[in-house]
């Protein structure tokens, strides 16, 4: 699995200019592939008419979500399902927008694609039927 490693300055920590925390340290903040596949899969999900995951035997909240991280930059690919009925290209649009949007605020990696393949369609949701008296 790898990993991201970003430099980030902590300021302060245990409190201004007292014990460890005085002036500026420098850490490492490191985040997973696998951080990022879930961030972005849970993302998806939240986008009305679309499922992620290749079936029901897959495990974990990542399946169908392809990272690349290439320095601070990720690409992202992602496999999903849509409902009948809906308009697949505007359904992207949207998966990549909500995509891009989470991992940027979550992560502050910059995105530099998020590219939705449509791997199945499911069946349209039943109406509830009438009810009679």
């Amino acid at each position: 699995m790898s990993r991201l490693g970003l430099e980030m300055e902590v300021q302060g920590f245990w409190g201004q200019g007292q014990g460890r925390g005085r002036g500026r340290a420098r850490g490492q903040v490191e985040i997973a592939e696998e951080v990022i596949r879930t961030i972005a899969a849970l993302a998806a999900a939240e986008v009305e008419g679309v499922s992620l995951g290749p079936g029901r035997r897959s495990r974990g909240r990542g399946k169908g979500v392809e990272v690349e991280l290439a320095g601070e930059a990720v690409r992202i690919g992602l496999k999903v399902r849509a409902r009948y009925g809906l308009r697949l290209p505007e359904l992207g649009r949207l998966v990549q927008e909500r995509v891009k949007r989470e991992v940027e605020e979550l992560t502050g990696l910059k995105v530099s694609a998020v590219d939705v393949q449509f791997d199945r369609l499911e069946p349209p949701l039943a109406e509830p039927e009438a009810e009679t008296r």
